[in-house]
């Protein structure tokens, strides 16, 4: 399954798809929406199957529409399993032949690389645990049964992502247990605490002592910035990853206004302020100021600290603004959000001129 808003394949999902080579005998690219002529070629130097939709639906709805619809005359009794994955993660940071080796072994039905523990919706709604969607392996027995072909029939589309997560991924997991099929997965077992996220509470772990093949794109907008830069440095020293195919979609996300792992600039207004300062300071602690310091080593910059209004909270790169003294050639950018941003700018433009300043733009 892919969508991209843009229409544009990057690089980190042709990486994905060279080395599914040796695993699928056959692949299926489901493309949500539309994509551009040049970035269509990039998917059909891998296969000849590819299936562009009308964007409806979500995952869920490209997955039916393939496997009743594109794929009606298909004989699956000539098939071992059936991987249903999309392009919201990156990877294979190890081998899928390790993976697929290892789950060989395993006396399961159906079986992804994470599970839920189960939790609640932010309304109260009771999430049961089951197999995260966005990678499942589903083998003979599963899809050749009545219960296959009646969860597709009747998978309704979903008109909403909490739609397509209680219809599709949770739904999944429930309805085939119930069927009396058996599920596992890959990193199990694994306790992540009810209302947890194991790509996200355990992202070092997996990654570590797990062997996670993939890292969750959530993952940069939900773990906390120390567990980021951790793995990220782990994947750089002990895996042929390279890092910097993650951070070039993320950064043209953010420049395309797809994303807010970084405040609202676009990067070259960053390099271009960086370069023409001596010294350069992050004004706030929260998730912009802390990913944007992420950018920072991604970039080999170096940052003199983050700045908050009240006490440094013990962090030995976090400084009170009230206590610093500024040089001329010392720069501040403000990866604040729009409120904090409103509080911050009338304070910190008495004492700093303009072109000492980088503001961000909000739409």
């Amino acid at each position: 399954m892919f969508y991209d808003a843009c229409g544009i394949v990057d690089q980190y999902v042709t990486y994905l798809l060279e080395h599914f080579s040796g695993i699928l005998q056959k692949l299926v690219i489901v493309v949500n929406g539309s994509i551009k002529p040049d970035e269509k070629v990039k998917f059909q130097c891998f296969t000849r199957h590819m299936l562009i939709r009308e964007n409806r639906g979500y995952d869920a709805g490209g997955y039916k529409d393939a496997l009743i619809s594109y794929l009606v005359q298909e004989t699956w009794t000539d098939w071992d399993e059936i991987v249903l994955f999309n392009d919201t993660f990156y990877g294979p940071l190890y081998s899928w032949k390790t993976v697929f080796g290892e789950m060989k072994l395993r006396d399961v039905d159906f079986w992804g690389l994470s599970r839920c523990p189960g939790g609640k919706f932010p309304d109260g709604g009771h999430i049961p645990p089951h197999i995260q969607g966005y990678f499942l392996v589903c083998r003979r027995p599963l899809f050749l049964s009545q219960a296959w072909k009646q969860f597709w029939e009747e998978l309704p589309y979903p008109e909403t992502f909490r739609e397509a997560v209680e219809n599709f991924e949770i739904r999944f997991s429930t309805y085939f247990l119930q069927c009396g099929f058996m599920a596992g997965a890959y990193t199990d077992p694994l306790h992540t605490p009810y209302g947890g996220n194991p790509y996200v509470d355990h992202l070092w772990e997996l990654i570590r002592s797990r062997r996670m093949p993939v890292i969750k794109r959530k993952a940069f907008l939900l773990c906390g910035h120390e567990q980021i830069q951790k793995t990220l440095d782990y994947i750089g020293q002990n895996t042929e990853y390279d890092i910097r195919v993650m951070y070039d979609h993320l950064c043209r996300l953010q420049e395309e206004g797809l994303t807010d792992m970084f405040p609202p600039f676009d990067t070259d207004r960053i390099e271009s302020f960086y370069k023409a300062h001596d010294r350069v300071f992050i004004y706030g602690y929260g998730k912009y100021a802390r990913n944007l310091g992420q950018y920072f080593r991604y970039k080999k910059w170096t940052c003199n600290g983050y700045l908050v209004s009240g006490a440094g909270d013990g962090q030995a790169e976090v400084y009170t603004y009230k206590n610093m003294r500024f040089q001329d050639k010392d720069g501040v950018i403000l990866a604040l959000g729009r409120k904090a941003f409103g509080e911050v700018y009338p304070v910190v433009s008495i004492n700093l001129g303009p072109e000492q300043l980088l503001l961000p733009v909000y739409e």
